[in-house]
């Protein structure tokens, strides 16, 4: 404990810190949500750093990116579509989403419901169906860029 105390006034982790932010000052983040942010990143770091794998400034670094695009990503709207029912679009934008998803092909369809659905990995996939992990990987980019250009 008195080692996190004495890393929140540390210059190095603050000047660290002050350049993280900077890089997202586009997104405006608030002194009180940068705060939060950062003792969250620095807490999470000095519990779990291993000394044998890196620096803790290094992990620290990373982990405070990290907690920045966790917490932003809620702020930048991003839907979920249920592709159980995809008839249950949370945000709809457009019309024709069960027209778009229908013009996938089955194996798309069938992959996007075992990757984001079902959890399975792309390796687990391919195994499953006789592809290759990269294969996987290529068959349910083309199918987000699809819905993506289309909805």
């Amino acid at each position: 404990m008195s080692e996190f105390n004495s890393l929140l006034t540390d210059k190095n982790y603050l000047n660290l810190a002050s350049k993280v932010f900077h890089k997202y000052r586009g997104f405006r983040l608030s002194r009180d949500d940068k705060r939060e942010i950062f003792l969250s990143a620095l807490w999470y770091s000095v519990k779990t750093w291993d000394e044998s794998k890196s620096k803790l400034t290094t992990y620290f670094y990373n982990n405070l990116n990290y907690k920045i695009l966790d917490w932003l990503k809620p702020k930048k709207g991003i839907k979920f579509v249920s592709l159980h029912h995809p008839e249950e679009v949370i945000d709809h934008r457009n019309d024709n989403f069960n027209d778009i998803i229908g013009e996938l092909s089955q194996i798309q369809q069938n992959f996007l419901r075992k990757h984001y659905v079902s959890g399975m990995t792309y390796k687990e996939i391919g195994l499953e169906n006789g592809y290759s992990e990269h294969e996987v990987g290529v068959v349910i980019k083309k199918a987000k860029d699809r819905l993506k250009r289309g909805v």
